[in-house]
């Protein structure tokens, strides 16, 4: 491998913060830590950057790093990911990459070359709809007969769910969540269904007596819905809620017109994983999360 050894990592001055946060977008907020590589002349090479909060379980700071295409394997990002390293240490034990990345893709095996650890496996799953919406009925269908549903549910469009309700679920489910969940799904809800965070064309919600019980939001995404949070009040979790939320999204939206879905959850959640077996969805990518265990390191 050659190294490029003309070049310094120095914490990122105000002037050098728009470039950072356009190179870092998943980091860019005030309490951000920043670093910059340069070569001899000033030119920028690269920016790494990690949020000062706990993020993810077990907690840890969340990094970010980035290296302009014809300053890569020269060594860039690894400096920048030691200055990280340095400064995170006796502040906190983990670093947490910001964003999963795809199995074997060039980032992954950078970070893996770097120490860094695999936490979980999420697994990419495209779906037919209707094949899909088939066997979830029948599941359903099962569930009613043996009297497990009650029939007080109703199922609504997230434009008629209480959005905080919504927000208030996905920030206890996600503390990784993004900030502001309220206001972007406020924004969303007038945006262009195919360019908003959440479609609320075609996300849904479900409601017992008045009361939210979950909600299922979706984005547009390479052409088809995508299932981006899967949320249940903690009341109705290890039960049917999740499953009736799912066909009766799926419903409504084939009903629309909808030929396929995407969807993805972790490889140890086994209730999806095998309703993604039942349904027939065809896997399309594993994307691996990771840490580096700051506390350990020499």
């Amino acid at each position: 491998m050659v190294f490029l050894l003309d070049f310094s990592i120095k914490a990122a001055e105000e002037a050098a913060l728009p470039a950072c946060f356009a190179m870092l977008p998943s980091i860019a907020s005030p309490n951000a830590e920043l670093f910059v590589a340069r070569d001899e002349e000033g030119k920028l090479l690269g920016a790494g950057g990690m949020l000062w909060r706990g993020w993810s379980s077990p907690s840890g700071f969340p990094v970010a790093i980035h290296v302009l295409p014809d300053s890569r394997r020269r060594g860039v990002g690894r400096a920048l990911l030691a200055a990280l390293q340095e400064r995170a240490r006796g502040e906190t034990d983990r670093l947490w990459a910001v964003e999963a990345l795809e199995e074997g893709s060039e980032a992954a095996v950078f970070l893996e070359a770097c120490d860094f650890v695999t936490s979980k496996r999420q697994i990419l799953f495209e779906a037919d709809a209707a094949t899909f919406l088939g066997h979830m009925q029948s599941l359903i269908a099962r569930m009613r007969s043996r009297k497990r549903i009650p029939d007080e549910v109703t199922s609504v469009p997230l434009a008629e769910a209480p959005l905080r309700e919504v927000a208030r679920l996905v920030a206890i489910e996600f503390r990784a969540g993004p900030p502001n969940i309220y206001r972007m799904l406020e924004q969303s809800r007038d945006m262009d269904p195919e360019l908003a965070p959440v479609s609320f064309v075609h996300s849904r919600a479900l409601m017992i007596d008045g009361a939210l019980a979950g909600a299922l939001l979706l984005e547009w995404k390479d052409g088809a819905p995508a299932i981006i949070v899967n949320v249940v009040a903690p009341e109705w979790r290890r039960g049917w809620v999740n499953a009736l939320l799912l066909t009766e999204t799926t419903q409504a939206n084939v009903d629309r017109g909808m030929e396929r879905f995407f969807f993805d959850c972790s490889e140890d959640n086994l209730d999806t994983m095998g309703l993604a077996t039942r349904g027939e969805a065809k896997r399309r990518k594993t994307q691996v999360s990771y840490y580096y265990a700051v506390a350990s390191a020499p």
